[in-house]
C-alpha cells in the first residue's frame, strides 16, 4: 500500500477518528447491564469493535513508518474528551441558557395569574406567545385537550 505523509490537519483529524474508535471499543462495557435485554447487543458491539480496529489499522498503513512512530508518541500525551458544551458556553443561540429549577418554577408561578385571567378564545390561545414559551419549558402540565391550552385548564 502506498504511504503518504500526513499534513497537520490530517494528524488532528486522525487523532479525533482514533478517539471516536477508542470510545466504540472501550465504552460499551459500561452499558452492558443496561443493554442485556437488547437482542444481539454483544454480537453487534463485537462487530463494531472489530471494524473499528480494522479501520484504524488500514488508516495507519497509509502513513510512513517514521511519521507513524512520531504520531504514536504524540498521541500518548494528548487527550480528547467527548461531551456536551458547558453551561458557560457563549453559544446561547444554539444551546440555550441553563436555568435552575427554582427559577423556572418561580416563572411558572408568575404565569399562573396571566393564564387564570386569560380571556382569549380557543383559536387565540393556540397562537398565544406565552403558551409557546411555556411549552418550551420543562414543566408538569396535562396533555393538550382538544387543541385547547393546557395552562388555561391547569391554572
Amino acid at each position: 500500500m502506498e504511504t503518504k505523509r500526513m499534513s497537520a490537519s490530517e494528524r488532528e483529524t486522525m487523532l479525533r477518528v482514533v478517539t471516536a474508535m477508542n470510545i466504540l471499543i472501550t465504552e460499551p462495557e459500561q452499558l452492558k447491564a443496561r443493554m442485556k435485554d437488547v437482542p444481539y447487543y454483544s454480537r453487534d458491539v463485537g462487530m463494531l469493535r472489530k471494524k473499528a480496529l480494522t479501520l484504524i489499522e488500514k488508516m495507519t498503513d497509509t502513513i510512513p513508518k517514521e511519521q507513524m512512530w512520531q504520531w504514536y508518541r504524540e498521541v500518548k500525551s494528548v487527550s480528547y474528551t467527548v461531551g456536551v458544551p458547558g453551561v458557560t458556553s457563549r453559544n446561547n443561540e444554539k444551546y440555550g441558557v441553563w436555568l435552575p429549577n427554582n427559577v423556572i418554577n418561580a416563572l411558572l408561578e408568575g404565569c399562573k395569574e396571566q393564564c387564570l385571567m386569560c380571556n382569549l378564545d380557543k383559536g387565540q390561545r393556540r397562537a398565544c406567545a406565552l403558551k409557546k414559551a411555556l411549552d418550551a419549558v420543562p414543566n408538569d402540565v396535562p396533555d393538550k385537550m382538544d387543541g385547547d391550552c393546557p395552562y388555561y385548564a391547569q391554572f
